[in-house]
């Protein structure tokens, strides 16, 4: 009695053909128990079951092959006629072609198929003989899990999908950071080489093209066993649609075509056919989650002429590796050197045990466990969850059909290479030039690979900085941060710095990425000479990563005031509040501060302030508006008094003193075409107590402060400046001046010359 290796659920056991035999009729009636949960309830619902009966995972001996069938190659230069005459002569019958190929499928005698190879590629005639190896499905079944696991970050695009939370696996692979880019094309296609799909599954609805059952030979590639189901879900499940889950490309269009049949098994010469319609359709991405016996020349082909029309072909590595043993050899046909052979991680980013590795791996992506599964689509509009490198396959498809879209002027090679580069070295497994044979280069992230695509260029904010100077006060700086929208490294340098008065320190090189942001620090080394404008400059000099050179110049204005000066404000009005006060409170849009934040708000109209008119106000947290400037607010948690150079300027302090919002109360705007209220309410001091007050802009540019209940407010700096410092309004400042009181108003206007 031959033996061949069956997989249930995360064990092992053996069985007999007879046994096999028997389990897939099981997996049958398992699949038609699946139906029965999945449809019709909610999927929460579903979820709170125990689990339903879900199909044993197909059973294939290593080299096992379809009984009765061969494939033959033909050289070059073979006519029909000649090949006929050859398989007649042996009284062997075609039985169809794949002409893209030229390949023959033969049937032979049960018991010859080897032999019959064997005579076959010692005929000139013959390229390659060889059998028609069965393929399985590379995902298994599992049920629900309860298992608690760490929190994952929340950072971008997070969709209303009912089981959204429970996609850890997209947020694995940065997912939501990605759709802030792209969401998928509908230009971009992936071909589905499975058991087919949920034709009316709604989280597919008008997407599918036509596709083909190359297993009952028509046109309706209906899914039987539910594998084909959940790995389209995992590539493209329609995204924030209120329901079920989310794929990771949510708009991309899907090719079904179905290749294994009801028990999840399948044949070389079915998938290689698959392939080839896949190709000469030019889909942009085939996924095959699936694994063959042995290699077959045919399936190899197959892909080389799908690679060569420009397909993405993605693979998984297999699932037969066990706990505690070396990872088993990479399955065929992401063995072959044309496939992106894709690993499997769980939700703790190490290697799955199941996960086969070895030299072809290229990445690895979530694929789960029998403890944490992935949720995805399943038969008659359902749900279910499998894990296996079958979903991860199905996750790299996704990533690439993203980057895809994103970059639709990429080739194929542009596109793995832009996945490998960016790939996140997790796991435990050491990297030795870059990869391992667990994880090949890495866990694959979306939106790295996305941001891979976008050319590496440099940003500065400001682009035009601002210094104000004047004698007897001290000497001021400014900030200059630099950015690059790409994932690719560029490196800068400051090539020169001229006048003498101006400097830049240190460091003056260096080399970002996406999210870093280095900054120039700008300062004085003394006063210009000369009296009102003056200007400075900043050489830059970026490299990108083929060696090109690029030049910036930065225009630093300086502004040396002769004089500075200031008066009072014209009213202060008490014992008005209850008339005065606004309600933000309750109609106001709240403002997520923290502790020395700030945030800019827009403007029903436009609002003059001292000779300029502004469209937007920056509220900061330390209790101040401020006018056309980049102030990043953990520079001001300390108040100094009115005038001075130092920022900021063009600003209203209501209450400018160390303000913590993150620890209490609320900082809030509304906005109307009448008048813009902004309010801190109940804001705590870092020296302690808390107040409240709000500041209003009228468009005729009048402003009023109003203030509740107020501590500490002899720490403050209450007044206004304008924009250069060159006229200052001082109220209150550090105990001296006539510091605002509970129930007071004070009344100017900021249109006035």
């Amino acid at each position: 009695m031959s033996f061949i290796g069956c997989r249930n659920g995360s064990f092992f056991l053996t069985c007999s053909r007879a046994a096999r035999s028997r389990g897939r009729k099981l997996a049958v009636l398992a699949i038609l128990a699946l139906l029965i949960v999945a449809t019709g309830l909610p999927p929460m619902e579903a979820s709170a079951q125990e689990g339903p009966l879900l199909p044993a995972p197909p059973a294939m001996q290593p080299g096992e092959f379809l009984p009765g069938r061969i494939l033959v190659g033909w050289n070059e230069g073979t006519n029909r006629a000649a090949q006929a005459e050859l398989l007649a002569g042996q009284g062997w019958k075609l039985l169809r072609r794949i002409d893209e190929l030229n390949v023959a499928v033969v049937a032979v005698p049960q018991g010859e198929e080897l032999a019959a190879a064997a005579a076959l590629q010692a005929d000139p005639a013959v390229a390659y003989a060889e059998p028609d190896y069965l393929a399985a499905a590379a995902g298994l079944f599992a049920a629900p899990a309860q298992q608690s696991a760490p929190p994952l970050s929340a950072q971008g695009v997070q969709p209303n999908d009912t089981f959204w939370s429970a996609q850890w696996s997209l947020r694995r692979m940065q997912a939501p950071l990605a759709w802030t880019l792209n969401q998928g094309a509908t230009a971009v296609t992936v071909a589905v080489i499975d058991s087919g799909i949920d034709l009316s599954h709604p989280e597919f609805a008008g997407r599918i093209q036509p596709g083909f059952d190359y297993v009952e030979w028509d046109t309706v590639p209906q899914d039987q066993f539910g594998h084909g189901a959940h790995v389209s879900g995992v590539i493209a499940a329609a995204g924030n649609n209120g329901r079920g889950v989310a794929g990771a490309a949510w708009n991309v269009q899907l090719v079904p075509l179905r290749v294994l049949d009801r028990n999840g098994l399948g044949t070389a010469s079915n998938i290689a056919q698959a392939i080839v319609a896949a190709a000469n359709r030019r889909v942009q991405v085939i996924n095959l989650s699936l694994a063959l016996s042995g290699p077959s020349t045919a399936v190899q082909n197959a892909i080389i002429a799908a690679v060569n029309n420009d397909c993405l072909v993605v693979a998984a590595t297999g699932n037969d590796s066990q706990a505690g043993f070396p990872p088993a050899a990479v399955s065929y046909p992401a063995a072959y050197p044309q496939v992106v052979a894709v690993a499997a991680v769980t939700r703790w980013e190490e290697r799955a045990s199941y996960s086969n590795g070895g030299p072809q791996v290229m990445l690895a992506a979530p694929g789960g466990e029998a403890s944490d599964p992935i949720y995805s689509t399943s038969l008659n509009g359902g749900y279910a969850m499998l894990y296996g490198t079958s979903i991860a396959a199905a996750h790299l498809s996704g990533a690439a059909s993203l980057l895809r879209s994103y970059a639709p002027q990429w080739s194929a090679a542009a596109v793995r290479d832009a996945l490998r580069n960016t790939a996140d070295k997790v796991g435990s497994t050491p990297y030795v030039a870059g990869r391992n044979d667990a994880l090949g280069y890495g866990r694959v992230n979306a939106a790295a690979a996305l941001r891979w695509s976008i050319p590496p260029i440099l940003s500065m904010a400001p682009e035009s900085p601002y210094l104000l100077a004047s004698a007897g006060q001290p000497l001021p700086t400014a900030t200059v941060t630099l950015s690059n929208p790409s994932q690719q490294p560029l490196s800068w340098q400051v090539v020169d710095v001229s006048p003498g008065w101006l400097r830049v320190d240190l460091p003056w090189s260096g080399s970002m990425v996406y999210g870093d942001a280095p900054r120039l620090q700008l300062r004085l080394a003394s006063l210009p000479p000369s009296p009102g404008l003056n200007w400075g400059t900043i050489g830059l000099r970026t490299t990108d990563p083929f060696g090109q050179p690029r030049d910036y110049l930065i225009t630093v204005r300086v502004v040396v005031a002769s004089q500075l000066y200031q008066t009072f404000l014209p009213a202060v009005q008490m014992g008005a509040l209850a008339g005065a006060w606004v309600d933000v409170a309750n109609s106001g849009v709240g403002l997520l501060l923290g502790d020395d934040g700030a945030q800019t708000v827009p403007l029903a109209f436009s609002f003059p302030f001292y000779g300029r008119s502004y469209s937007q106000v920056a509220v900061h947290a330390n209790g101040f508006l401020s006018f056309g400037g980049s102030y990043p607010g953990s520079a001001y948690a300390a108040n100094h008094c009115l005038p001075s150079v130092a920022a900021p300027n063009g600003a209203i302090f209501a209450l400018w003193d160390d303000l913590d919002p993150s620890q209490g109360g609320r900082v809030s705007y509304r906005s109307t075409a009448g008048y813009l209220a902004v309010e801190w309410r109940d804001v705590p001091h870092k020296s302690g107590g808390a107040s409240t007050f709000q500041v209003l802009l009228l468009p005729d540019g009048q402003v009023r402060i109003n203030y509740g209940a107020t501590v500490q407010t002899g720490s403050a700096t209450v007044g206004a400046e304008s924009w250069d410092a060159s006229f200052a309004w001082p109220v209150a400042c550090n105990n001296t001046g006539a510091p605002p009181s509970s129930g007071q108003s004070l009344l100017w206007n900021t249109a006035l010359p």
